[in-house]
């Protein structure tokens, strides 16, 4: 008997159906990129429960004969090509034949269609491999086709789908690409029966407008160059405006949209040290290349790409990108298509300017230490940058950080600073910052014990902190990133930005809780917050969680919001990028991890309001951010997985200073 058998027609065509239509986006974008090529004009896209129960486009393209019709659900059946060599000249969406007949292996599908010169059209449905036969029916130039019910004889594959919001967050992406490759569409896109999108045909910067919101019409610097048989169009935002993560990132090649690693490290290596770490650009840019040039026949869902001379494109991105970026530095830039600009007549030239003239101050020097009450000030300059001997400058920094005022403290600004001993001098150094905050009553919890985690580090017990560590003052800020201070078993590390989302995360939890408010403060000019469609959405859902915390924020319709009142201590010139970003940390957290609403906005709301990497903070900040840490349910990591502290043994300190690293 044999043990190789070949497998049965429906089963092979589930499988298939497997790579390419992996969730209900996935058939979204396939019917998209069909009604394109049909020549549609106009398109619309329905769903209803995330495109569990419908997907519907329909499009005013060329239609199809009956035959065609009849056909158009075979695997492999395709109009786009002929033999092989075609696969090297296509300027089409779909070309493989598979998307239909994928499609139909799982879902009820419905098509009808007609051409322009055809009396009737044709009506074909299928269920799993049944096909009935073609029939004639009355409907408009195009196509109508409706996908019901997908993956009804797969459960197993309907159960793996998430919940209906994220889903739907991957339709609304698959026709963002599409829709903004193709400006010259007027699209639409209904969930629901609620109409969401409604996009006129138009120029590309109108339709990134259109769905990126009118925020971005002043943050767009128009990319526009031709080098070696490679036209680069499009935009790219200045480098003020960045965001968390990649979802403002828009690349398509031939107007396809694609996902290239090497040609995104370009565009983000014209931005290196332009923008904050962990921040990404956003742009919007098109590549237009000879067909014979790439393959994109390597991937079922066809956005990934290979090019026949990537260095060369990658060469010629990154100094486009960068001279676009040096343009808009040295003088802004004027957009025709743009129809608020405002034309300011030329100045007339004054000549050379007269150079500024410079008050230099020789005996001011930064390193000295002032005392309140008394005692000899130490000048760096003239003591220690003089030659004098080793000894010398040993006895004065011995002076220096020996010395105790009157006070108890050195005065550094307006606050006072501990004084430091000689033996602590390093692990107790003050950083000098703004006023404080906030001030915090330390608790009265202690820490009972230490727990090592594998890699040598140590995890503390939340209970208290002082049992292991003298705190005291004892506080320094290490590249304006951790906080240092010492502990009897080595030196605790924490990262302020990532301790802040904790605790403002808790907070939010407990006022929740508690059913408290959050203070808020009515703002002398209410704002007006510009979103795109689907940011608008989701504003609109989590407005009465955000005004538990603060938050009184007004739809006015479209995608304008008017923010009344804000929590207490908020900056007025930040409220808009802060509620776009909390938006978009919403949504990203949405997609990747499953949890209550309440949490996921309190989360995105902390990770947006936390004090960030590179702010100085005073001595009292940190006193009442490690204390409130160490206070919160779960002080070792933040909302979104990252850790919050790091303790270095003193053993592992010895060791590294005996073996001479």
């Amino acid at each position: 008997m044999s043990l190789i058998q070949l497998l049965p027609e429906h089963v092979a065509n589930q499988i298939a159906a497997g790579e390419v239509v992996n969730r209900p986006a996935s058939a979204v974008k396939e019917l998209l990129e069909n009604a394109v090529d049909a020549g549609a004009d106009d398109i619309h896209l329905l769903v209803r429960d995330a495109g569990k129960t419908l997907i519907q486009v329909i499009d005013n393209g060329c239609g199809m004969s009956a035959e065609d019709a009849g056909k158009c659900f075979l695997r492999h059946a395709t109009s786009k090509i002929r033999e092989a060599d075609d696969l090297y000249t296509l300027k089409t969406m779909g070309f493989r034949g598979e998307a239909l007949a994928s499609i139909a292996a799982v879902a009820q599908v419905e098509l009808k269609t007609k051409r322009a010169g055809d009396e009737t059209g044709s009506l074909v449905c299928t269920e799993g491999e049944k096909q009935t036969p073609v029939q004639a029916c009355t409907c408009p130039n195009g196509t109508q086709i409706s996908v019901k019910n997908i993956y009804f004889n797969t459960p197993a594959r309907r159960q793996f789908l998430k919940t209906d919001e994220v889903e739907y967050r991957y339709i609304e992406e698959e026709f963002v690409r599409v829709a903004m490759a193709h400006p010259e569409i007027k699209w639409r896109l209904t969930r629901d029966d609620k109409p969401v999108y409604r996009l006129d045909a138009g120029s590309f910067r109108q339709r990134v407008v259109q769905l990126m919101g009118r925020a971005f019409e002043q943050r767009l610097v128009r990319v526009h160059e031709s080098a070696g048989g490679i036209d680069v169009d499009g935009f790219i935002c200045t480098p003020e405006y960045t965001t968390r993560n990649r979802s403002k990132q828009y690349l398509f090649v031939n107007t396809r949209y694609v996902k290239h690693l090497g040609l995104s490290h370009a565009i983000e290596t014209a931005y290196r040290q332009l923008v904050p770490e962990k921040n990404y650009p956003a742009y919007f840019l098109r590549l237009t290349v000879k067909p014979d040039t790439i393959d994109v026949n390597i991937h079922p869902t066809k956005t990934e790409i290979r090019f026949d001379d990537e260095k060369l494109i990658y060469g010629v991105l990154l100094s486009v990108v960068k001279h676009a970026i040096g343009v808009t530095q040295l003088a802004p830039t004027l957009d025709f298509e743009n129809e608020n600009d405002v034309v300011v007549p030329s100045r007339k030239p004054l000549g050379f300017p007269e150079p500024p003239r410079l008050n230099l101050d020789p005996d001011y020097d930064p390193f000295a230490v002032a005392y309140k009450q008394g005692g000899k000030k130490p000048s760096y300059a003239s003591d220690v940058r003089r030659g004098d001997t080793l000894q010398a400058q040993l006895q004065f920094y011995k002076e220096t950080f020996s010395a105790k005022p009157a006070s108890g403290g050195v005065s550094a600004g307006d606050e006072a600073l501990p004084a430091v001993s000689p033996d602590s001098a390093d692990a107790a150094l003050p950083v000098q910052g703004r006023p404080t905050r906030s001030e915090m009553t330390v608790g009265t919890s202690r820490m009972s014990k230490i727990n090592a985690e594998p890699g040598g580090a140590v995890r503390l017990s939340a209970e208290a902190l002082a049992a292991e560590s003298d705190l005291g003052n004892k506080f320094m800020q290490f590249a304006l990133t951790y906080i240092v201070t010492t502990m009897k078993s080595g030196l605790l590390f924490v990262d302020q930005q990532a301790a802040s989302e904790r605790i403002i995360y808790e907070r939010y939890l407990k006022n929740k809780q508690q059913n408290e408010s959050q203070v808020a403060q009515r703002l002398l000019f209410p704002q007006t917050v510009r979103l795109s469609p689907s940011q608008s959405e989701v504003l609109k859902d989590i407005r009465e969680k955000l005004a538990l915390w603060g938050w009184e924020i007004e739809w006015v319709g479209g995608g304008s919001f008017i923010v009344n009142a804000a929590p207490a201590q908020t900056q007025e010139e930040n409220i808009a990028s802060l509620i776009e970003n909390t938006v978009d940390d919403y949504i990203g957290k949405m997609m990747t991890v499953r949890g209550r609403q309440e949490d996921n906005v309190a989360a995105a709301l902390a990770r947006q309001t936390s004090v960030k990497h590179g702010q100085v903070l005073g001595r009292e900040e940190m006193t009442s951010l490690i204390n409130d840490l160490f206070a919160s349910s779960c002080p070792h990591w933040s909302p979104s997985g990252r850790r919050t502290y790091w303790i270095m043994p003193e053993a592992d300190i010895r060791q590294a200073f005996k073996s001479g690293k």
